[in-house]
């Protein structure tokens, strides 16, 4: 698929598209092996985060940040079981509203350790809350 971007005026100056074309390739990433059916509740630095994880060892790690900061460090959970089966999780999230972003967007990335060598695996990426 293609999207085309294309301005018709820059400060009240006709622009020649010709010049402006530009390919990107975006990767649409596969299904999350680790994580799913993941939902939000919560605002102004109270969150509740549900959903799903098949993990190894029943343990996945997160952490919170707002693109700049890290709000909440590297956090250990645990679930009922591990993988193959899917285990339901819940995490309660709390940062101190003079912590919270001016703009921009919390977000908490929920991820695994390899086992192997300890590298960050299967992150997921959910938006907690966009600030203005």
């Amino acid at each position: 698929m293609f999207i085309y971007f294309l301005p018709y005026k820059i400060s009240e100056m006709e622009v020649n598209d010709a010049a402006l074309y530009s390919t990107t390739k975006i990767e649409v990433p596969a299904e999350n092996n680790a994580f799913r059916d993941v939902s939000v509740e919560g605002a102004q630095g109270e969150y509740i985060v549900r959903g799903e994880a098949r993990v190894f060892e029943a343990q996945f790690m997160y952490m919170v940040e707002d693109g700049h900061n890290i709000l909440i460090d590297e956090t250990p959970v645990m679930v009922a079981e591990g993988g193959p089966a899917w285990s339901p999780f819940e995490i309660n999230i709390s940062i101190d509203q003079e912590d919270l972003p001016k703009n921009g967007t919390l977000t908490l990335i929920l991820f695994v350790r390899s086992a192997k060598d300890d590298s960050i695996i299967n992150q997921y990426y959910v938006a907690l809350e966009h600030f203005d």
